[in-house]
């Protein structure tokens, strides 16, 4: 399979493989060492799935295949999302020599594991906060966000998108999600640095990572540019917004002051036109006394 490049200034596309081997399927690895000899160039990695059960009782057997893989420097994932043996998880993480856990959410909520495999040893951790998984997890611990942990923790991690076809969900979507619930916390820095983690934990060959971080940061600047114009222009409507109100106010005061004024002429104008006719009807009535 040949790497496949876009025109113009879109994100190059790059085909590559990661096969997917289920734990009771140890067999499948001879065809993977095979597939590995002859498209060197396009298989990167395998993804360990499966039952806990099934991992549990197999996982040894990959050992032997994983060290002739090695060869062709094929790297590893696994799909832990729902294992609660986490001495089984850190087994299987050595023995395979596993980079990247998707969903490993008991290993998350268990504060020794998480700093043991992410903090001491680079463990990357691969989450989904759309899938099932994640909000059963989530929904243990109501004191904390488990994706505001890991940011508060300072580990690292980034967000995939599994089974998109089957839950119609894509990074837009759930980046979109992440922005809503939490608009302070996500933010276009906080997006950039996702996406760069992904990037540098990704299989890709180091020359392809640099290639696509600087493609990243080249589009976040604009991303900056755009978030500092529109908070100029958020501050000049605000302050516009601000003198168009004490405008008013100071109209309306002065629209206040001018009726008390009118309002207190008229008042006087009464009182004189009072006093005038009493003036009037007293030099009548003396008037006709006299007469």
């Amino acid at each position: 399979m040949s790497t496949i490049k876009s025109s113009g200034n879109l994100f190059p596309t790059h085909i590559k493989l990661i096969l997917s081997c289920n734990w009771n399927d140890s067999k499948a690895m001879n065809h993977f060492i095979r597939f590995a000899r002859e498209y060197s160039d396009d298989i990167l990695g395998i993804d360990f799935y499966g039952d806990e059960d099934d991992c549990r009782k197999y996982w040894h057997d990959f050992a032997e295949y994983t060290k002739i893989l090695n060869h062709y420097h094929i790297r590893y994932q696994a799909n832990m999302a729902s294992y609660q043996d986490l001495q089984l998880i850190d087994n299987v993480i050595q023995g395979l020599r596993i980079e990247r856990i998707s969903e490993p959410y008991n290993i998350i909520l268990s504060s020794e594991h998480l700093e043991n495999l992410c903090v001491k040893h680079g463990i990357h951790l691969v989450i989904c906060p759309l899938s099932n998984a994640y909000t059963i997890a989530n929904s243990k611990d109501n004191s904390y966000h488990l994706i505001n942990y890991l940011q508060l923790e300072s580990i690292t991690f980034s967000i995939g998108s599994f089974s998109p076809f089957e839950y119609q969900q894509n990074l837009s979507t759930i980046y979109k999600n992440l922005f809503n619930q939490n608009e302070n916390l996500f933010t276009c820095e906080q997006m950039q640095l996702l996406n760069e983690n992904a990037i540098k934990i990704s299989f890709a060959n180091q020359q392809l990572k640099t290639e696509l971080i600087n493609l990243i940061r080249e589009n976040y600047r604009n991303c900056y540019k755009q978030m500092i114009l529109i908070q100029q222009f958020q501050q000049t409507t605000k302050k516009w917004q601000e003198e168009m109100c004490e405008i008013i106010d100071r109209n309306a005061q002065i629209a206040v002051e001018f009726a008390k004024k009118m309002h207190k002429e008229k008042l006087l104008r009464r009182i004189n036109q009072s006093k005038q006719i009493e003036q009037r009807t007293e030099e009548e009535e003396e008037t006709s006394y006299r007469n």
